[in-house]
């Protein structure tokens, strides 16, 4: 049972950070930093989106933008971080 729960916080953990590389990925792109023409960027910006769109559009449809500002990868951040808790608790 121990090595489950910490088998799911490793993958929760491996998530989190493909969270992080979309938002960090995103504001590059819109400040310019990163031109989408490059294929490299390409190829990386449609696996970050086909790993967390589906779950970023399920909360997009709960928590709509306030102010222009997407939400949704922070709340499932805040997600994650409270599973993980209930999983540490587990042990």
């Amino acid at each position: 049972m121990t090595s489950l729960i910490l088998l799911i916080t490793f993958l929760l953990d491996i998530y989190v950070y493909t969270i992080i590389a979309v938002i960090l990925v995103n504001w590059m792109v819109l400040l310019g930093v990163m031109n989408t023409h490059n294929a490299i960027v390409q190829k990386l910006y449609h696996y970050l989106n086909l790993v967390t769109a589906p779950v970023f559009e399920k909360l997009r449809k709960v928590i709509p933008p306030i102010a222009g500002m997407d939400l949704s990868p922070l709340a499932l951040l805040i997600g994650i971080n409270i599973i993980k808790g209930m999983l540490y608790n587990l042990l």
